[in-house]
């Protein structure tokens, strides 16, 4: 006698099979969807930086703080690397796909599901990486450097980037409370104007001027960078859009003067 249920059975296992496979895309979709970022120019994705200064942060210094590494939505980038203590600055962009596989790396390596834990020390100095995403955000600072924090700095090849060198920029004057230097550079005597003449707005800077605070700041960069002035030692700060920590107009000593 044939058996009448045969069929029926047979239908149950491709539908059971469809199922299958359509959970499977799903599960894939959700997976990617999982990974997904803003895409704009003004959403940061990555922010990585090291912080370096004991004692915590002091006022005037987040005019020249420009973090290790951040990537925008849109792919841009900014990296900063100190090179035989001198600070160098690197722009470029990722595309989308490179964006993707550094989140990618993130999550084989099982950052956003089991972050190594926060940790501090006394002195205040550590290491501090930030991923939003485009449903969640992670943050995490900790005293000393792992393995996912060098894996997010070393992803990023040098090579493939440009170094920075800026055209304009708003110079900053504040009280200089930084590191006690045997000697300070000098501000040059043939420039137009003096430190003092600075006001709390800042001035904008370009050529010879923009070249020298560039370069002096990049050979001092924290926590503050110091130049002394007919025996009085002012500190420096140089917002640059699209680059410092803070875009311009920003006054770093508010409440501070």
């Amino acid at each position: 006698m044939r058996n009448k249920f045969g069929p029926a059975k047979l239908w149950q296992w491709v539908g059971l099979i469809a199922f299958a496979l359509a959970l499977g895309a799903l599960l894939l979709l959700l997976s990617r969807d999982r990974l997904a970022y803003r895409q704009n120019p003004d959403a940061l994705v990555i922010y990585a930086d090291i912080r370096s200064w004991p004692g915590g942060g002091m006022p005037g210094q987040a005019c020249n703080q420009i973090p290790a590494l951040r990537i925008w939505g849109d792919g841009r980038l900014v990296s900063s690397q100190i090179v035989g203590g001198v600070r160098q600055v690197f722009v470029g962009t990722l595309t989308a796909e490179q964006l993707s596989g550094l989140l990618d790396m993130l999550e084989r390596m099982d950052y956003f599901d089991n972050p190594p834990p926060d940790s501090l020390n006394e002195a205040g100095t550590g290491y501090s990486l930030q991923v939003n995403l485009k449903w969640r955000q992670f943050h995490s600072f900790w005293a000393a450097e792992n393995k996912i924090f060098n894996a997010v700095i070393e992803a990023v090849e040098v090579a493939d980037l440009e170094l920075f060198s800026p055209e304009r920029g708003l110079l900053m004057v504040g009280p200089y409370a930084g590191l006690t230097l045997e000697e300070y550079p000098q501000w040059p005597e043939d420039f137009p104007f003096s430190l003092a003449q600075v006001g709390a707005e800042g001035r904008w800077v370009e050529g010879d001027i923009l070249a020298y605070a560039w370069e002096t700041i990049n050979h001092q960069p924290a926590p503050l960078t110091g130049v002394e002035q007919n025996g009085t030692i002012y500190a420096i700060g140089l917002e640059l859009e699209g680059i410092s920590l803070q875009d311009p107009p920003y006054d770093c000593w508010e409440g501070y003067r």
